[in-house]
């Protein structure tokens, strides 16, 4: 039995030692860092009634919800949620420019469809539909990280007409796929750090999965974008360029 509790301490030790150290290769990291962008919504309204969300953010509200509001700042709190009979996910984008980074933020996720937080290139539309270069997609049982640029949202190869083996070989080399069980109505500390070709995200300051794929490398990301089908708070956001 001596011997059982002391593998386990030693198990126990050496997992809380790795994450120490994965935790310690990020803080690192910002020590070197150059923040670009921060914000912690803790502001309010002039008018109630539309979106005037400050710090430069912008919505496809007047476009996609015929200029209803969908995101509001309410107690120092980012609320993103999309109306009824819209079509369209809400994109509340900013400008953030580096090729790596890292990006940290507090997410609660309200419902089991969770977010979408994208990474563009507005300047890359002739390689990739939209500028969409990577993806991060949490919902309460798994995480997906995606390379876009190299994936389906690929110009020079149509995804949608290639045979069904070719799509998922493509799936396969471009997208990560981390089983999770987190809960609605929490509060949950995101960071993501792209490097090359690495795409790393960390929860509660634990490495729960990364992507390693040849589009993350992409030489620009200028925007990044909260993509909502359902709704999502959002608090205290900083992006740091590692370039």
């Amino acid at each position: 039995m001596k011997y059982i509790l002391s593998l386990l301490l030693i198990s126990f030790t050496s997992l809380s030692y790795a994450a120490d150290e994965k935790l310690k290769s990020v803080e690192q990291l910002l020590k070197q860092a150059k923040l670009v962008f921060s914000d912690d919504f803790n502001r309010n309204e002039q008018d109630e009634t539309q979106e005037q969300i400050g710090n430069h953010w912008l919505t496809n509200s007047e476009k996609r919800a015929q200029g209803r509001k969908q995101v509001d700042l309410d107690n120092g709190v980012l609320h993103i949620t999309k109306l009824k009979g819209v079509k369209a996910a809400v994109n509340v984008n900013n400008k953030m420019s580096f090729k790596n980074g890292i990006v940290k933020l507090k997410f609660n996720m309200t419902h089991q469809q969770g977010a979408k937080f994208n990474f563009y290139d507005t300047n890359a539309t002739e390689q990739s539909f939209s500028g969409h270069i990577c993806q991060l997609k949490v919902e309460p049982k798994a995480f997906q990280i995606v390379d876009q640029i190299k994936g389906r949202f690929r110009r020079d190869i149509l995804f949608k007409e290639l045979t069904t083996e070719a799509q998922n070989e493509v799936t396969a080399k471009t997208t990560t796929t981390i089983p999770v069980n987190y809960e609605l109505n929490k509060w949950y500390e995101l960071t993501m750090v792209i490097i090359d070709d690495v795409f790393e995200v960390y929860i509660d300051d634990v490495k729960i999965g990364k992507l390693k794929s040849e589009g993350v490398a992409h030489n620009l990301k200028d925007t990044f974008a909260f993509s909502i089908t359902h709704s999502v708070k959002i608090d205290d956001m900083q992006v740091w360029s590692l370039d």
